[in-house]
């Protein structure tokens, strides 16, 4: 069985990274298992991807390089001769090679390639003759083509006065890949009968640089190939070589390049040198066949393109340096160990779901703009990415199961246990932050809540423990509800009594609201449940709220390792204490501080009592009556409450004769209100014996 740990234990991190490696390593040889049995869909799907990363310069002509030009044997070349073109294909003569080839020599071609095999005689000995002298008097510009077969008998080379002609010749056919039948790669040579064959890109590359940097045949002759590269040429002071696409392929990656990124001409317009001069001076020109007819088109990354131009692809990547070259299998597996482990060390170690999900989802796109970056300026390509992608999905798996069957077995139950009296927002937030229960706690803005039942002593005395218990039961399981729907948390249970706080873990401006709210919804329920549950044992119950907002600190306070609970200490929660309290006094059912009412005064109806100084204080406390919501209070209410209001500023300035001519007309209207009985009575006495002084405030006498 895998251990779970303690989050607090000292030695956590080494048991969770223990954990992450075992994970990691299943969903390694999972992936490796399942590769190696449907490997080619998985390949299949990687060559998908490579396609794309293939294709994102195939549009940008600046990585086509202008050293390249494209003569095309296109539509309009093998137009009827009417309609100005040279007929078809069948009549095709060699002697217009000939031409082509002169003209484009004759305006400083640097060199000329012909995609064309010219394995047979033609119909006319005379054309043979004439291109024979072009490639003899042209042969160190002039590379021909042939296609390369297993060994040197299934090759077909051009004719042997051709190739006895020109001093170069390369294969110009394509290996597709084996699963989806896509040109990626172009051989850079083969060996035929002992003697090593470069490809047509290679030999016309060969040519140019022979050319351009003035190298001896000797020189370039020095051919060189290892398992990793091809190098054309090297000398002391240049040297060009091609990486292979992978170890030892002797073939490298070129990136496609549709026609339009090069410089086109038709070949019925080189052989009447209807073109400016400049668009093939000192430029490698390819001679090949783009007509529809002719049918030589071939898949590549980016789709179906003729094969002159996966020729010119491919000079294009040597002459921009632009090469890829496949990440060995041993990197890419160590790498995806390593991006596997990162993925299941977060998974056991991040307790947040939502921010293991964001941070997954982000190194997703990481590797993913990581796999593009590392294609476009490194030219390193990553060939297993399902793969990469279905480790991380494994991975994913194996953490959520090892965290549903251990870490988070013991966390639901809890969490089940929680919920009977915390809001689900705070279980979650309890249970996110469980290794930092500690003795101590953090100063914050908290709403404290008080209730007890009037008169619930005598009530006891007169009940069997069962019935009390079954009543109690009841009673605090729908007030409590109704807490715990509002926002926050029922914090301890004292008999009847009920503590409840807002804001004890994040507070929020709303909360004096949601308290508010909650007492009124309370009163509520009491009524129903005094019509009828409670009605069955008998009772009426009537119960006292109170408060308050404030600073307090909130945490866990008690004996560590023996017994701690999450409470909030503090002035403000005592105030809310002494105010559930005082209830007793005006005979109310909820009184909140002035703290409270200047937030909620705008959607609850309120009304103004005592500036009383409560028990053991020596600063006074503005008291309020929660009445109602503001919406919901009839318009007798309302001017009842703005009379009172009115009296008690009266009564505040110490006019205690004329104060008591109000409350005796408030009396009247409501003859069983509790307030108005009790500042009639202190008018009354005030009028009658005066204080020495006075500004409003009583002490209250109840604690």
């Amino acid at each position: 069985m895998i251990p779970v740990f303690s989050r607090s234990s000292s030695s956590w991190i080494k048991n969770a990274l223990l954990v992450a490696c075992i994970v990691t390593l299943v969903a390694w040889w999972t992936v490796v298992g399942i590769s190696a049995l449907f490997g080619t869909f998985f390949i299949s799907l990687n060559l998908t991807y490579r396609d794309f990363l293939l294709t994102a310069d195939s549009y940008d002509p600046s990585r086509a390089t202008q050293t390249i030009v494209i003569v095309e044997i296109d539509d309009e070349t093998l137009q009827d001769p009417e309609r100005g073109g040279l007929g078809r294909w069948q009549e095709f003569r060699r002697e217009w090679y000939s031409r082509a080839v002169e003209n484009l020599i004759a305006d400083g071609a640097a060199v000329v390639g012909l995609d064309v095999l010219l394995s047979e005689p033609s119909r006319d000995e005379g054309d043979d003759i004439r291109l024979e002298n072009t490639l003899g008097i042209h042969s160190d510009q002039v590379v021909l083509g042939f296609f390369a077969g297993r060994d040197k008998q299934t090759s077909i080379f051009p004719l042997e006065i051709f190739s006895d002609a020109t001093r170069s010749i390369g294969f110009f056919n394509q290996k597709p890949h084996p699963v989806n039948r896509t040109i990626y790669t172009t051989e850079t040579h083969r060996m035929l009968a002992n003697s090593l064959y470069e490809s047509f890109p290679i030999a016309l590359l060969r040519r140019y640089y022979e050319r351009g940097f003035g190298l001896s045949d000797t020189l370039s002759a020095a051919r060189k190939h290892d398992s990793r590269s091809y190098t054309l040429f090297e000398n002391d002071f240049v040297a060009t070589s091609v990486p292979y696409a992978s170890y030892n392929s002797r073939s490298f990656f070129f990136r496609p390049k549709w026609p339009g990124t090069f410089e086109r001409i038709s070949f019925r317009d080189v052989l009447s040198r209807d073109y400016p001069r400049s668009v093939v001076e000192d430029k490698i020109v390819l001679i090949g066949a783009t007509a529809t007819a002719l049918q030589d088109e071939h898949p590549t990354a980016i789709g179906r393109i003729p094969g002159v131009y996966i020729h010119a692809s491919g000079l294009a990547t040597i002459l921009t340096k632009s090469y890829l070259v496949l990440l060995d299998t041993w990197i890419e597996h160590i790498w995806l160990l390593i991006f596997l482990f990162l993925i299941a060390s977060l998974g056991i170690i991040l307790r947040s779901l939502l921010l293991f999900t964001g941070i997954v989802v982000l190194l997703l796109g990481g590797f993913f703009f990581g796999s593009l970056a590392l294609a476009g300026h490194t030219g390193f390509l990553i060939a297993h990415t399902i793969e990469t992608l279905l480790g991380v999905l494994f991975t994913l798996v194996g953490v959520s199961l090892y965290r549903y069957m251990y870490e988070d077995a013991g966390r639901r139950v809890l969490q089940e246990a929680l919920s009977q009296y915390l809001a689900k927002d705070l279980v979650i937030h309890v249970l996110d932050n469980y290794e930092s229960v500690k003795l101590g706690g953090t100063r914050r803005e908290v709403t404290s809540f008080f209730s007890d039942i009037e008169g619930f002593t005598t009530m006891a005395e007169h009940r069997e423990p069962e019935e009390l218990v079954r009543f109690l039961s009841i009673y605090l399981k729908e007030m409590s509800d109704i807490i715990i729907a509002k926002k926050w948390f029922v914090n301890k249970y004292e008999g009847d009594a009920i503590m409840a706080l807002w804001g004890a873990f994040s507070p929020k401006s709303e909360d004096p609201f949601d308290a508010c709210e909650a007492a009124l919804l309370q009163q509520e329920a009491i009524e129903e449940l005094n019509a009828g549950t409670f009605a069955r044992f008998g009772l009426a119950v009537k119960t006292r709220m109170g408060i308050n907002c404030g600073s307090a600190i909130v945490g866990n306070i008690g004996s560590l390792g023996k017994k701690i609970e999450f409470t909030a200490l503090g002035d403000s929660v005592n105030i809310a204490a002494r105010l559930e309290s005082a209830n007793k006094i005006y005979k109310t059912t909820i009184l909140i501080s002035e703290a409270v009412a200047d937030i909620v005064r705008d959607v609850m109806m309120l009304r103004r009592l005592d500036r009383l100084r409560l028990r053991g204080k020596n600063q006074f406390v503005r008291v309020y009556e929660l009445v109602g919501r503001r919406s919901e209070v009839d318009e007798d209410t309302r001017d009842f409450c703005q009379k009172f209001d009115e009296a008690m500023s009266i009564y505040d300035a110490g006019n205690f004769s004329e104060a008591a001519e109000w409350f005796e007309i408030l009396l009247r209207l409501r003859g069983d209100d509790g307030p108005t009985k009790l500042f009639l009575s202190r008018s009354v006495a005030l009028r009658d014996d005066p204080p020495e002084s006075w500004d409003g405030t009583v002490d209250a006498l109840e604690k």
